[in-house]
């Protein structure tokens, strides 16, 4: 995707890059009705759905704040996928060594994951903020306890390798912005 994503992007008439994106949305589908999602999917939902910003467009927002969260060591553990210890750091680590970025520790992959992820996104023309995607902040201020209270219960929460706090949710949603 960070390879063929750009090109597809960039000239719309190459059929090798449609023809390789088409098969990573169709692996990532098989992927996460397998594997279920988390609270970058949940915190998109309610910020979609509340501000009227397209689902991907959320999720790329939001997602380099929650791999730095997830990546941490949790407040609370949650019962799936039933870890035997935490590892969430050392799978980011592991992404970030396929794709060929500084890996050496779990902090290095998780950093350098990040750092793809907006370098991808900035490739995109892609608005990297919540505030870039014209929300006012008096209304995300004001809407924000109601969005991490509904975040918290929707569905895909309880997947994610860090059972979150509904503060945390708040957090993360104004690290975004």
């Amino acid at each position: 995707m960070f390879g063929y994503l750009p090109r597809a992007y960039r000239r719309p008439e190459d059929r090798e890059a449609r023809e390789k994106m088409h098969n990573a949305a169709t692996i990532a589908g098989m992927a996460f009705t397998n594997a279920f999602l988390g609270i970058n999917h949940s915190l998109a939902h309610k910020l979609g759905g509340e501000f009227g910003i397209p689902h991907g467009r959320a999720i790329a927002v939001l997602m380099p704040h929650v791999i730095t969260y997830n990546a941490q060591v949790p407040t609370k553990y949650t019962g799936y996928p039933n870890y035997e210890q935490f590892r969430a750091a050392e799978r980011y680590q592991q992404v970030a060594r396929h794709l060929n970025l500084a890996a050496d520790t779990p902090e290095a992959g998780v950093a350098g994951l990040v750092e793809a992820v907006r370098n991808l996104m900035r490739q995109l023309g892609m608005p990297l903020t919540i505030a870039d995607c014209g929300v006012p902040r008096e209304e995300f201020e004001a809407r924000l306890p109601l969005l991490a209270e509904k975040a918290y219960e929707d569905q895909t929460t309880i997947t994610n390798p860090r059972q979150p706090l509904v503060a945390e949710l708040v957090e993360l949603y104004r690290q975004a912005y």
